[in-house]
C-alpha cells in the first residue's frame, strides 16, 4: 500500500511541481539545512512527523533479507523521482515502460488549485476529491523557499485507494538543498495505524567519472518492525556508452544485523548474506515480485560443469554458486558421495564450494543438494574422475656395462600400485634398445669399441592410463679391450716423415704417426694410429713421447675450452688410451698452442716445449709438469725451419733458425741450462759478395754436432762447431739447397753426403751426382757417380729417401717413378687433371737401390698403386672381406679389395656426376646420373652398363639419386621426381615439382615387409611403393600443416608397424609427425613433443639416415664437428646426442660400418690419405 501511494505521490508532484530537476555533482548532505520544528508555529513551518511505531532495530534474517533489500531500493527510487525528475539514469531498478512516471498526471475528477501565497517565496497546492492514478487525494502541499535558497515541500495530504478503500496520510516534509541533494523527513500512515517514516534520509547524486550514483544516508522506520538504517559505502566509475558494464554501488543496511550488498544499477542486486548460504543475485527490473500469497518454488541445483577431473591427493573444489531459486530465497548447499572406488578414502569439506580430496584413482559420483528457507530442495549429480599420478622414478643400472655385451637397466618407480598398471617405451636411445612391461631395459651394447669408455644417453617414457613421464638416463659403457687398428692403404707420398740422412730415425719436430718399414722385401708404411676421446673443441695431435716410461709412445694434444677461455694440454696413454690433463694456459690471443717433444738436455727424456705467441716458450718436465725454462715471446723461433744441435758445446741442444733463407745470416737461440739467449752465428763465408747462398744442416756422425753445408754460385762449404774455418767440398757447381742427402751407402758406419749438381765441360752443362765421404776427422773425399735418371731428378727435387730395407747395415736409396697403365677395357691412362686443372700422375712405383761399384742395383720393387685418391664408399661382403670404392681427382673409380698391399681393379666410371651405390644380390651396383646429361645408368662394380634410362624430359640436371638396395630407385631432377624399377630401369612414376629447389631434400624408407616410402620436397608428395612396385602417392601440401615443410625423414615412432613421416620446419626446431597410413598429423604427447634441438648444421652433416641394423631408424649418424674427425648418433625427434665417437682421424673423414653379431667394425677414410679399420 505504501509503495502504491509513493508512486502516485511521485506522479502528482511531477505534474504539479515538476520535481527538483536533474543537476550537477555534489558532495553528500548531512540532512536538512533548516532545522525542523517539532511543533510548527504556522502551517508554513517544517516539522518532523509524529511517529508512534517501534524504534528498535529492524529484525533481519534469511527469510526477509532479500525482500527487504529490494523494497528499500524501490523506496529510494520513488524518493529520487519525487526530488529529481530527470535522474532516471540513477534509479536502482529499471522502470516498467507501462507504468513509468510521465509527469502528465491530472485530476480526472475533483479539483486541484495552485496559489502563489508570496511571490517567489511560497506556493500552495490544494487537492479536493482529486482522482488520479486510481486514488483520491485531499489536502495541501506547501512549497517554501528558505533563507539558504533551499526549497522545502510540506505535505498534509490523505490518499485513498479506490480499489481497496484504504487510506494513507502524508505528513512531514522534504528539503531540496540543491538540484542534486534532498533530505526526507516524511511519514506515511495507513488507516490501520501502520507507519512508514523516512527520518532524515538524505540523497546526494554524483555524476563524476570516478563516482557515479547516489550517496544515501538515513533511517527508515516501519511501525511494526522498527528502525532500518541505509548508507552508501562506495560508488563505482561512470560507464561510457560503449561499456558493457553497469554503474556500481555498494550499500549497507543495518537493523539488528548489518548487511552489505552490491548493486549494478538497473541490472542486478548481489548479496552474500553469510558463509552458510549461497550468494543470491536478483534482477533489478519489474519482473521481480515478492508475493507472500504465491506458492514457493523449489530451488534449482547447478554446478559449473557436469564432469570434473582431478589427480590423486589433489584437492578439487566444486562450487554450488550457479544454483538459483525462482523466489530469490537464500539457499544452502550440502554434498554427499553416492559412488566411489572400493577402498577409497575421501576427505570431504562441506560448504558452498565443496573441497574434496581422494586417494584412490577412479570414478566418483557426487550429489549436490540445495535447500531454500522454506525447506524446498533439489539435487544434481556430478561425475568426478580421479586420475592416476604421473609416474615418477629413476633408471638404475643393474651391472657394469661393456661394449658388445648385453646391457640391462631397470626403471624404478616411486608410485604405488593404484597408479598402475604401467607401460613403457623408449623415447630415444641407441639402435634397438627395448623395454618390457616390467620396466626392464635391454640393449645389445652394439657400438664400435674404440678402446675407451663411451657415454650413452637414452630416455624412457613411463605411462599409465592418465599420464606419462620421461625419465632420462646416461650410462657409461666400458671398452672391452684396446681395438685392433689396421692401416689399409699407404698414405700419400708427402706424408712420409723420414728426414734426409737420418736412416729411419724420426726427426725432432715431425712427431710422425707413420714410418716406413720393410715386410717381405716390400717397402710399406706403418701407421701409428691413436684415438683421442671426443671433446667439444677442436683437437689436434701435436707430439709423441713416452711420458710414463712403459715402452709405448704416448700422444700429446691440445684443446681449447671456450667456457673457461683457456688452452688445455693433455697426453694420452698410448697403451690404455686414457687421457691426462697436463697443464692449462689462459688464452690471451687467438693464436693456437703448439707442442713439441724435445730432449733439449740430452738425458734421453723428451721435455715438452709449449709455444704460445702471447707468452713465448715454456719447457716442462713431462713426468712432473714442472716448468724448467720460460722464454720471452720477444725471442722468435720458427719451428718450421728449426734445427737442433749443441752449438756451444755446453751439453744442451740449441735452436737454430735461418734468419734469411736467401740472405747471409743464420741465428741461434742457445739454452744454457735454465734460460734462452740469442746469438749470431756470423757470416761464416756467407757474404753478399759471393752471391745467393743456401744453408743446409747435415749430420754425418749421428752426433749432436752442429754441421752445415753452405752453397753459393761457386762453392759447397762444410762447417761445424768443431772447425775453425769452412772446408770447401765442391767448386764451381750450381748446387741446390734441396739436393743434399746423407746416407751410409758403403756400410762403414759413417754417413756419406749425396749431392746433386751440375758440371761444366767444353761449354756444356751436364747433370752430376756426387758422393762425399768423410775419411777421418775433417778430411773429405769427393767422387762423381754415373747415376742415370730418375736418380738425378729425385736428388734434385727432394724425392729421394734413405732406408736400410734389408737390415744389412747399408742404406738403400729409395726412389719412385710414375708409370702409365692400360686398363682391362683397353683405356690407356698416364695422368689425370684435378679440379684446378693440375695434371697429376695416376700410378707410382717405388724402387730401392744399393750403390755397388758406382752402379745402382735394384733390390726391391713395390706393386703399382694409384695416388690422389679420395675414398667414397666402403663395402663388406657377407664373408667379411672389405672393399673400397674410391675416386681419383677426375673420372676414375677404384674397387679396392683391401689388403696391406692393395689389389686394385679399375674402371671408367665417372664419379664427377651424381650417383648412388647399393648392394643387390650380394653384389655392389652403381646408379649414375648425367652421363650423358639427363640419363640414368646402372653399372656393376666393373663399370659394365646394366641398363640406361633417358629422363631428359624431366630436365637435364640430376639433383639426387637414392637406391634402397632391394627396392625402387628415386631420381630427383630439375622439374620432376621419378621412380625407376631397379631391374629394368622402367619409369614407374613421374611427379612434377610444385617449386624449384635445387638440391632439394627427400627421404626414403624401406619397411620390414619390403614396401617403400618416399617423400619429396620437390613435388611435395609422399609415394608408397609395394613389394610388387605398384605405386600410390599423396599430396602432402593438401594437409593442414602448422608450418611449411622443409625437410623430411622417416622413423618408426609409435607402436604401429609402419614408419611415420617426420616433416621439419626450415630451422628444424619444430616438426610434425604424419601417419603414413591415415595421413593424419599425430598429436604431440608421450611419443614426441614436436620441438627439437636439431639445427641446420647437424642436418647438413648427416651421412646416414640410421645404421642399417636400426630397425626403427630413429637416429641420424652425423659428422660431429666441422673438420669431420669424429661422428655422433643423434635422435631424429629430440635432437639429443645418443653417443659420439672420439676423434678418429685428422679431418675430412668418411666413416663406414659393418656389424657382425654385436661387434661393429669401423672404416675411417681421412681425405683419402689415411684409410684404416678399427675392430
Amino acid at each position: 500500500m505504501f509503495r502504491t501511494c509513493l508512486f502516485v505521490m511521485s506522479c502528482v508532484l511531477l505534474s504539479a511541481c515538476g520535481g527538483g530537476g536533474g543537476g550537477s555533482s555534489s558532495t553528500p548532505s548531512n540532512g536538512s539545512t533548516t532545522p525542523p520544528k517539532t511543533q510548527p508555529s504556522s502551517k508554513w513551518d517544517v516539522s518532523k512527523p509524529n511517529y508512534s511505531g517501534l524504534r528498535s532495530n529492524y529484525p533481519i534474517d534469511e527469510v526477509n533479507v532479500v525482500e527487504t533489500l529490494y523494497s528499500t531500493l524501490e523506496s529510494i527510487d520513488l524518493l529520487t523521482s519525487m526530488a529529481f525528475s530527470s535522474s532516471k539514469r540513477l534509479y536502482f531498478i529499471e522502470e516498467d515502460s507501462s507504468s513509468a512516471l510521465t509527469g502528465d498526471a491530472q485530476c480526472e475528477s475533483g479539483s486541484f488549485t495552485e496559489k502563489e501565497v508570496e511571490p517567489s517565496k511560497k506556493l500552495e497546492l490544494t487537492f479536493s476529491d482529486c482522482r488520479t492514478e486510481g486514488a483520491e487525494i485531499d489536502g495541501t502541499i506547501r512549497a517554501v523557499v528558505e533563507n539558504d535558497d533551499s526549497i522545502s515541500a510540506i505535505l498534509d495530504l490523505s490518499m485513498k485507494d479506490l480499489e481497496s478503500a484504504e487510506t494513507v496520510t502524508f505528513s512531514g516534509y522534504y528539503n531540496l538543498s540543491s538540484r542534486t541533494e534532498a533530505t526526507f523527513n516524511l511519514m506515511l500512515e495507513a488507516s490501520d495505524g501502520e507507519q512508514l517514516w523516512f527520518d532524515g534520509l538524505s540523497l546526494s547524486q554524483s555524476m563524476s567519472g570516478d563516482a557515479f550514483g547516489t550517496y544515501i544516508d538515513g533511517n527508515i522506520y516501519i511501525s511494526d518492525l522498527g528502525k532500518l538504517r541505509i548508507s552508501t559505502i562506495s560508488l563505482g566509475k561512470q560507464p561510457t556508452p560503449n561499456d558493457m558494464e553497469y554503474a556500481f554501488t555498494q550499500l549497507q543496511i543495518e537493523g539488528d544485523k548489518r548487511v552489505t550488498f552490491d548493486v549494478e544499477l538497473q541490472h542486478q542486486l548481489k548479496l552474500l548474506y553469510s558463509a552458510d548460504v549461497l550468494p543470491v543475485e536478483v534482477p533489478l527490473d519489474s519482473s521481480v515480485v515478492f508475493d507472500s500469497n504465491k506458492p514457493n518454488s523449489s530451488p534449482i541445483a547447478k554446478t559449473e560443469q557436469d564432469n570434473f577431473v582431478t589427480s590423486r591427493s589433489e584437492t578439487i573444489k566444486i562450487s554450488a554458486t550457479p544454483s538459483t531459486d525462482p523466489d530469490y530465497d537464500l539457499i544452502k548447499a550440502s554434498w554427499e558421495i553416492l559412488n566411489q572406488p572400493e577402498s577409497s578414502n575421501v576427505t570431504l569439506v562441506q560448504g558452498n564450494t565443496l573441497s574434496l580430496r581422494a586417494e584412490i584413482p577412479g570414478n566418483y559420483t557426487i550429489r549436490l543438494t540445495v535447500s531454500d528457507t522454506q525447506g524446498n530442495q533439489s539435487h544434481k549429480d556430478v561425475d568426478l574422475y580421479v586420475r592416476r599420478n604421473a609416474p615418477t622414478g629413476t633408471i638404475n643400472n643393474l651391472h657394469d656395462y661393456h661394449i658388445s655385451e648385453q646391457v640391462k637397466a631397470q626403471v624404478s618407480l616411486e608410485n604405488d600400485e593404484f597408479d598402475g598398471p604401467f607401460s613403457y617405451h623408449v623415447k630415444y636411445g641407441p639402435a634397438n634398445m627395448s623395454i618390457d612391461n616390467s620396466g626392464l631395459i635391454s640393449w645389445d651394447g652394439a657400438i664400435p669399441d674404440y678402446g675407451h669408455d663411451t657415454e650413452v644417453n637414452f630416455a624412457v617414457v613411463a605411462s599409465n592410463a592418465d599420464a606419462y613421464q620421461t625419465l632420462e638416463h646416461s650410462l657409461v659403457i666400458q671398452s672391452k679391450s684396446k681395438p685392433t687398428i689396421n692401416k689399409r692403404t699407404n698414405a700419400s707420398l708427402a706424408k712420409i716423415p723420414l728426414h734426409q740422412g737420418e736412416s729411419g730415425k724420426w726427426y725432432y719436430f715431425d712427431n710422425p704417426t707413420t714410418e716406413w718399414v720393410v715386410e717381405d722385401n716390400l717397402i710399406t708404411e706403418k701407421y701409428h694410429n691413436f684415438i683421442i676421446p671426443g671433446m667439444k673443441s677442436d683437437i689436434e695431435h701435436q707430439a709423441t713421447s713416452d711420458v710414463n716410461n712403459d715402452g709405448n709412445d704416448d700422444f700429446w694434444y691440445s684443446k681449447y675450452d671456450q667456457e673457461k677461455n683457456q688452452h688445455q694440454i693433455y697426453w694420452q696413454d698410448g697403451l690404455t688410451t686414457e687421457s691426462n690433463l697436463f697443464i692449462t694456459l689462459d688464452k690471451n690471443t687467438d693464436s693456437a698452442v703448439n707442442i713439441y717433444a724435445i730432449d733439449y738436455d740430452q738425458d734421453e727424456v723428451r721435455e715438452i716445449v709449449v709455444q704460445d705467441e702471447s707468452q713465448g716458450y715454456r719447457i716442462y718436465e713431462p713426468q712432473t709438469g714442472e716448468l724448467a725454462i720460460e722464454v720471452s715471446s720477444e725471442i722468435n723461433i720458427d719451428f718450421s725451419a728449426v734445427h737442433l744441435c749443441d752449438f756451444n758445446n755446453d751439453g744442451y741442444l740449441d735452436f737454430f733458425n735461418e734468419l734469411s733463407k736467401r740472405g747471409n745470416q743464420l741465428g741461434v737461440n742457445s739454452i744454457t741450462g735454465d734460460a734462452f739467449s740469442g746469438m749470431s752465428v756470423g757470416d761464416w763465408y756467407l757474404t753478399a759478395e759471393k752471391g745467393t747462398t743456401y744453408a743446409q744442416f747435415v749430420d754425418t756422425d749421428d752426433k749432436p754436432t752442429c754441421e752445415y753445408l753452405i752453397s753459393n754460385d761457386d762453392q759447397l762449404i762444410y762447417l761445424s762447431t768443431k772447425t775453425t774455418e769452412g772446408i770447401t767440398l765442391l767448386d764451381q757447381s750450381d748446387l741446390f739447397r734441396e739436393a743434399v742427402n746423407v746416407a751410409d751407402i758403403d756400410g762403414d758406419g759413417e754417413q756419406e753426403i749425396l749431392v746433386y749438381g751440375q758440371t761444366s765441360s767444353g761449354g756444356q752443362i751436364k747433370q752430376a751426382a756426387y758422393i762425399i765421404n768423410r775419411d777421418s776427422g775433417n778430411q773429405f773425399s769427393t767422387k762423381q757417380t754415373p747415376f742415370d735418371m730418375p736418380i738425378y731428378d729425385h736428388l734434385r727435387f727432394n724425392h729421394l729417401r734413405v732406408l736400410d730395407i734389408d737390415h744389412d747395415g747399408t742404406d738403400e736409396l729409395v726412389t719412385f717413378e710414375y708409370i702409365s697403365k692400360t686398363l682391362d677395357d683397353g683405356t690407356y691412362i698416364s695422368n689425370v687433371s684435378d679440379s684446378h686443372g693440375t695434371v697429376n700422375p695416376v700410378f707410382v712405383q717405388y724402387k730401392a737401390y744399393n750403390i755397388e761399384s758406382d752402379t745402382l742395383v735394384l733390390v726391391s720393387l713395390t706393386e703399382e698403386h694409384a695416388e690422389w685418391v679420395t675414398y667414397e664408399l666402403a663395402y663388406w661382403n657377407d664373408d667379411g672381406a672389405l672393399s673400397l670404392f674410391a675416386e681419383l681427382h677426375r673420372g676414375l673409380a677404384i674397387n679396392t679389395d683391401i689388403t696391406l698391399n692393395s689389389d686394385v681393379t679399375y674402371n671408367g666410371f665417372d664419379f664427377s656426376t651424381t650417383y648412388d651405390f647399393a648392394i643387390e644380390d650380394s653384389s655392389p651396383v652403381f646408379y649414375q646420373g648425367g652421363a650423358p646429361r639427363g640419363t640414368i645408368n646402372k653399372t656393376d662394380q666393373f663399370g659394365n652398363i646394366l641398363w640406361s634410362q633417358d629422363l631428359t624430359s624431366n630436365g637435364y640436371d640430376v639433383e639426387r639419386i637414392s637406391a634402397l638396395g632391394s627396392g625402387p630407385i628415386f631420381v630427383e631432377q630439375d622439374n620432376a621426381s621419378s621412380i625407376l624399377h631397379p631391374e629394368s630401369g622402367e619409369v614407374l612414376a613421374t611427379d612434377a615439382g610444385y617449386k624449384h629447389i635445387r638440391g632439394s631434400h627427400f627421404s626414403h624408407y624401406q619397411n620390414a615387409d619390403g614396401s617403400s616410402l618416399f617423400a619429396s620436397l620437390l613435388s611435395g608428395r609422399l609415394f608408397k611403393i609395394s613389394r610388387t612396385n605398384s605405386i600410390s602417392s599423396i599430396d602432402l601440401q593438401a594437409l593442414e600443416a602448422p608450418f611449411n615443410y622443409y625437410y623430411y625423414a622417416f622413423a618408426q615412432i609409435d607402436d604401429d608397424p609402419q614408419a611415420e613421416l617426420v616433416a621439419y620446419s626450415r630451422n628444424l626446431q619444430n616438426y610434425s609427425v604424419i601417419d603414413t597410413e591415415s595421413l593424419i598429423e599425430q598429436e604431440a604427447g608421450r611419443y614426441f613433443s614436436a620441438t627439437s634441438e636439431l639445427s641446420e648444421e647437424i642436418w647438413e652433416s648427416v651421412f646416414l639416415q640410421c645404421f642399417e641394423w636400426d630397425s626403427k631408424c630413429k637416429n641420424f649418424v652425423s659428422i660431429s664437428n666441422d673438420d669431420g674427425s669424429s661422428y655422433q648418433v643423434i635422435d631424429k625427434l629430440t635432437g639429443k646426442t645418443i653417443w659420439k665417437s672420439p676423434v678418429l682421424a685428422t679431418s675430412g673423414s668418411k666413416f663406414f660400418f659393418k656389424r657382425q653379431d654385436s661387434s661393429i667394425k669401423t672404416l675411417v677414410s681421412s681425405r683419402g690419405e689415411q684409410i684404416f679399420t678399427i675392430e
